[in-house]
C-alpha cells in the first residue's frame, strides 16, 4: 500500500474494506460514495443496509433455506432473518397452501 508507515491495517485485523491508511471506514463516508454510485448509474436513492435486505430477499424467493440465509446475513437469530422473509413474500403463503391442498386432496 502507498500508506507507508500510516498504515493501520494490522491493527484493526481483517477488515473487508479499509481507507487509505488501513484504518475502518466511516459509515458517512460509505453512505456518501454509495448514493454518488446510485446517482451515477440512475438508481434511485436507497441505504446500503437496504442491499441487505434486498439479498435476503433474494434467497427467499429462491428458496434458499432460512437458516442458510440467516448465516450468510450474519445474523445472530433466525427470528431477524425469517422477519425479512415474512415481510416480502405473502404470495408463497398461497403457494405453500396450494402444495399442502394437492397433497391432502389431490
Amino acid at each position: 500500500m502507498g500508506a507507508g508507515p500510516l498504515w493501520e491495517g494490522a491493527k484493526w485485523g481483517d477488515l473487508v474494506f479499509v481507507n487509505e491508511t488501513g484504518g475502518p471506514l466511516h459509515g458517512s463516508t460509505v453512505s456518501h460514495h454509495f448514493g454518488r454510485l446510485l446517482n451515477r448509474a440512475g438508481l434511485p436513492k436507497m441505504r446500503v443496509h437496504d442491499l441487505r435486505h434486498g439479498a435476503i430477499s433474494i434467497m427467499a424467493a429462491m428458496g434458499v433455506p432460512p437458516r442458510v440465509a440467516m448465516e450468510l446475513a450474519g445474523h445472530s437469530v433466525i427470528a431477524t432473518t425469517m422477519n425479512v422473509y415474512a415481510s416480502v413474500a405473502p404470495e408463497y403463503g398461497k403457494a405453500a397452501m396450494n402444495q399442502v391442498g394437492a397433497a391432502l386432496w389431490g
